[in-house]
């Protein structure tokens, strides 16, 4: 929900869309997370309930915006994705701010409750948000290989906690009560198995972290909204939701037979070009090689160095790869991953 809002209302406030007024029909029931949903409020209407309501949803086959491929103003359609780059590009170019924030007394109690489960009031911290198989259930069968691309194996970013913890910080670990236990570490906060989790409490979460480690699923983009720096771990180099204040990890793919791993022009171009589905990389014989534990202790520091004013120099040959391929590039890849991976992903440079 939040990737898709925040493209449009970016679109259209930098007069990228047509201009008109955006009415979003919001049944109680299909809403997740209701104080993030009002905080786009000064943004567009929002109808949640009443006569209104059932007027709207009546309307809605005959106009109804398709989100999936976004009409911009000079008659291009943007598949979701794609628009999600060209905004964040074109905002951050005109020197936009975040489009979501909280109110600071509705943060100073967060942080009050989020100090009840050993988060001191004054520490900086890291949000960390691995998507897991609980997310969405066990379900079986083709479904279960597309969602389980998208998941991660939180115990591969216990080095990256203590790479943060080591430097002062903290680490709250968001998701939900089903997600895997974490072993008790000092300076690790596991908010999702705490009694203080809310919808309000993630939001302050995300909106105070000084930055966030995620894999691609709804968290991510309620950072971005907020502004909160992320690093995009174990994710899609051509799906990638990031804006130009991250850095990301993609997964590799490996070819089944042959054991080759891809080249970043090839994992960003035809047939995997916004893929995200497991089966859709299975069908042609592709494996995905998850980010190591190296992988993430490296980049959580170097992403630290970078907020701290250290950053190193971006490889030009990245965005090179990305214009070749048509594709929009945002964000750096992380230096230290590029580093172990480069013969994979760069051949020949």
């Amino acid at each position: 929900m939040s990737a898709r809002l925040s493209s449009l209302v970016k679109l259209r406030a930098l007069g990228l869309m047509h201009p008109g007024h955006l009415v979003l029909p919001a049944p109680p029931e299909a809403i997740v997370n209701e104080p993030l949903l009002d905080l786009f409020a000064p943004h567009l209407t929002i109808v949640k309930g009443g006569d209104m309501l059932a007027k709207f949803q009546a309307l809605a086959p005959d106009l109804a915006l398709d989100t999936n491929t976004l009409p911009l103003a000079d008659g291009r359609f943007l598949y979701v994705q794609e628009a999600w780059r060209v905004s964040e590009k074109a905002w951050a170019e005109a020197g936009r701010g975040p489009i979501l924030s909280m109110a600071p007394e509705r943060l100073s109690a967060g942080r009050a409750r989020l100090a009840r489960i050993g988060l001191p009031a004054d520490a900086w911290f890291v949000a960390l948000h691995v998507r897991d198989p609980a997310f969405h259930g066990e379900s079986e069968g083709r479904r279960r290989l597309d969602l389980a691309a998208r998941d991660g194996d939180v115990t591969t970013y216990l080095q990256a906690v203590e790479r943060v913890t080591a430097r002062g910080g903290y680490v709250v670990r968001l998701g939900g009560p089903m997600a895997p236990a974490l072993p008790s570490m000092p300076g690790l906060v596991d908010y999702a198995h705490s009694d203080v989790r809310s919808p309000e409490i993630d939001l302050v979460a995300i909106a105070t972290a000084r930055a966030m480690i995620a894999t691609l699923s709804g968290p991510v983009s309620v950072a971005s909204a907020f502004g909160t720096p992320t690093i995009h771990t174990n994710g899609f180099a051509s799906t990638l939701h990031a804006t130009p204040r991250d850095i990301w990890l993609p997964k590799l793919y490996r070819e089944r037979v042959g054991g080759r791993l891809l080249s970043l022009a090839e994992m960003i171009d035809t047939p995997f070009r916004g893929e995200i589905r497991g089966s859709g990389f299975d069908d042609h014989g592709v494996d995905l090689v998850p980010n190591t534990s190296e992988d993430l202790a490296e980049a959580i520091d170097e992403f630290l160095d970078r907020l701290e004013g250290r950053a190193p120099a971006d490889d030009p040959a990245i965005e090179g790869v990305f214009a070749r391929t048509g594709n929009l590039f945002i964000a750096p890849i992380s230096a230290s991953f590029l580093a172990r991976h480069r013969s994979a992903l760069l051949p020949g440079s």
